[in-house]
Order: C-alpha cells, then structure tokens, then sequence
C-alpha cells in the first residue's frame, strides 16, 4: 500500500476539510434561505401569530397581531385570551373589541415555547347566527300548519264510507306527515344542540314497524315500476 508524505497527507485533510466547511456554508445559506422565507410568510399571513418562549414571554409577532391584539407586546408575559391546555386541544372562540377572534396554541419542540394564533372570524360568526336563527323559525312555522294537515287527516281516516284504497291512501298522508313533524323536530334539536341546550331522550324503537312504515311510504313508486317490497320481520 502506498504511504502518502506529509505534505501530500496534510495536502489531503486540507481538501477534506475545505469540503466540509464548504457544505457547512451551503447548509447554512439553504437554512437563512428557508428562514427569510419562513419569516416573509408568517409577516404576510392574514392572522396574527404570536410566538412565546420557554418561559412564557412574547418573542415575536406579525404586523396581524398588532391589529387583532395590540395588548400583547414584544417582552410581555403571555396572559392568554385562552386557556393554554385548551387552545392546544381545539380552536377557543372569543369576544374581544367587537369582534370574533378563533385562537389555537401549538407547542415548539424541546419545551422551547408556544405558537399561538388568532383569527378574525366575525363574518363566519355572523352567518352561522343567521342560519340558526333561520332554522329556528323555519321550524316553528312549520309545525303549525303539519299540525294542522295531521288533524284533518286523522279526521277524514275516522269517516264512515272509505274505500280500502282510500284508506291506505291517508295513511300514507299520515306517515309522511309524521316524518315531517319528526324532521322539524329534528332542525329544533338542532338549534338547541348549537345553543348547548340540547336534551336527550332515549326511546324503544320497533324496527319491523318502522321498515313497514318505509314499504307504505314507497308503495305507489313501487307499484308504478312494476315491483314488489314485502317485510318479513316478526
């Protein structure tokens, strides 16, 4: 094996180490690189972005943040608009200075701190009142006439002279009538769940009466078309 001299030897650990400092710089320059780009978005995004150290301190904030809340300052402690374990978890909602602010926490690697974020979500706030409202008196002003229909059918079921088919025919009025009321039922449970003050009440259901029900209601298409539904349940 050929042994080198040592000026070729030291000529040698120069290069080595000539192409380690040169990818270093490379690494380097690609990292600065990432990080300006990291920076001009985070100074671009439309929500505000905080960011606190390891103990609890604000480090850094976008130009957002100085619009939607100007009480955090660089230096200050982090007294957060929302409690930290439940921001980390699911986006906090909060009411601060007319508007709608949707805040999420994010924890930095190593324990180094947190990434808060706040977002203007007044407009979406806005709709979805209106759609519950909407709902709510779309519902009420429903039940009353289906009310209405279910009482005069139950009375015309009750006359004397009825064909079967007449009959049948009432029935099938009855039964839609029913899954109207149901599915107003259902747009109310709705309201109040988003409201918090949804109740449950647990029922037996008779599954053989309600597939019954489901054949009744599809009797003329079935007929029309030619088929035939029968439920054999017990």
């Amino acid at each position: 094996m050929r042994r080198l001299t040592p000026a070729r030897a030291v000529h040698a650990a120069l290069l080595r180490a000539a192409s380690v400092l040169g990818r270093t710089r490379r690494a380097r320059a690609e990292a600065e690189a990432e990080r300006r780009r990291l920076a001009t978005t985070v100074h671009a995004m439309g929500d505000a972005v905080v960011v606190t150290g390891a103990d609890g301190r604000i480090e850094q904030a976008n130009p957002r943040a100085a619009e939607l809340v100007p009480e955090l300052r660089l230096g200050s402690p982090m007294v957060g608009p929302a409690p930290l374990e439940l921001a980390l978890q699911q986006e906090v909602e909060i009411e601060r200075d007319g508007r709608t602010l949707a805040v999420t926490a994010a924890a930095l690697q190593d324990a180094a701190g947190h990434v808060w974020t706040f977002r203007d979500v007044t407009e979406r706030a806005r709709l979805e009142l209106l759609k519950s409202d909407f709902v709510a008196t779309a519902s009420h002003e429903l039940r009353s006439p289906l009310t209405s229909i279910k009482g005069f059918v139950e009375l015309l079921q009750a006359s004397p002279g009825l064909t079967d088919r007449q009959q049948e025919w009432l029935g099938i009025v009855q039964i839609s009538t029913d899954r109207l009321v149901e599915l107003v039922d259902d747009l109310l449970d709705v309201t109040r769940l988003e409201a918090g003050e949804v109740e449950i009440h647990r029922r037996t259901t008779d599954v053989p009466e309600l597939v019954r029900e489901v054949g009744q209601l599809l009797s003329g298409r079935l007929a029309a078309a030619g088929q035939t539904f029968t439920v054999d349940a017990p």
